[in-house]
């Protein structure tokens, strides 16, 4: 009797189990996700190509400045790995008497730079972006590099430069592939006169 009663009670437990009933559009689902992992389809012959740089010479213009904006900010404070991420890995710094290679050597060059001469700011005015290519601007304008070893004591370094900036599509930042320095006049002012 104990055996017929236990075989009754797993009959009606499976029957239990096997029972359909209509699936709750709100609940998980029971079956396991499918992700696609094939890489994505060729463009399409004729089809636009996609644009990186923007139409708005704005749109264009606001990042580079905010750009050279936290380049100083970061010359001035140290951050080399910040200043590193302004630059293209592959990117170089030409000034009158170096030439350095890639982000980290360029960050590490002006913090050497920004220390030596103690800058106190360092200002980029531009005259001219262009489009170079679908993915590139020039920038050229000039510059002021200011110095303060003493109070008072100023020197103030102006010269231009020209930068080639490239939009990582990756991220969709703009990071400076050519940096190019040419130095000009530096005036000196002594006891704040």
């Amino acid at each position: 009797m104990h055996r017929l009663l236990l075989s009754l009670a797993a009959l009606a437990g499976l029957a239990a189990c096997n029972t359909s009933s209509t699936p709750d559009p709100k609940a998980p689902a029971n079956e396991p996700a499918v992700i696609d992992t094939r890489p994505p389809a060729p463009a399409v012959a004729g089809a636009a190509p996609v644009k990186l740089i923007p139409d708005d010479y704005m749109d264009r213009r606001i990042p580079i400045d905010q750009a050279y904006s936290l380049a100083g900010f970061t010359m001035r404070n140290g951050d080399i790995a910040m200043l590193a991420s302004l630059y293209h890995p592959n990117a170089s710094l030409k000034t009158p008497d170096t030439t350095v290679t890639g982000n980290q050597s360029i960050a590490e060059q002006w913090n050497r730079f920004a220390r030596g001469k103690s800058i106190a700011d360092f200002q980029r005015t531009p005259r001219s972006l262009t489009v170079a290519d679908d993915s590139t601007l020039i920038d050229s304008g000039s510059y002021v590099i200011k110095t303060a070893r003493a109070v008072g004591d100023t020197i103030s370094e102006k010269g231009s430069f020209v930068t080639r900036w490239r939009i990582r599509k990756e991220a969709a930042k703009w990071v400076m592939l050519e940096d190019q320095i040419a130095a000009g006049k530096v005036e000196k002012k002594k006891g704040g006169k």
